[in-house]
């Protein structure tokens, strides 16, 4: 499995389109992909941390997938 955060639409990077995220995905390696969101809705949360937080804060989002450990 490969989850892949994608930022862009800032200053420095224009983001990408959805054939260079295709792209981008067949060059890792996948064969099947979704797209669930994009621009200032993006964002990777591990524990507490937001490890890619270009906006300062979270942005209320209607796609969200979550992986918990099983106890």
């Amino acid at each position: 499995m490969v989850i892949f955060i994608c930022d862009g639409r800032i200053t420095a990077s224009g983001g990408a389109t959805l054939t260079e995220l295709a792209q981008i995905m067949k060059g890792l390696g996948c064969v099947g992909a979704i797209n669930l969101d994009g621009g200032g809705s993006t964002g990777m949360v591990v524990g507490d941390e937001h490890l890619n937080d270009m906006t300062g804060g979270n942005r209320a989002v209607v796609s969200t997938i979550g992986f918990f450990k099983k106890n």
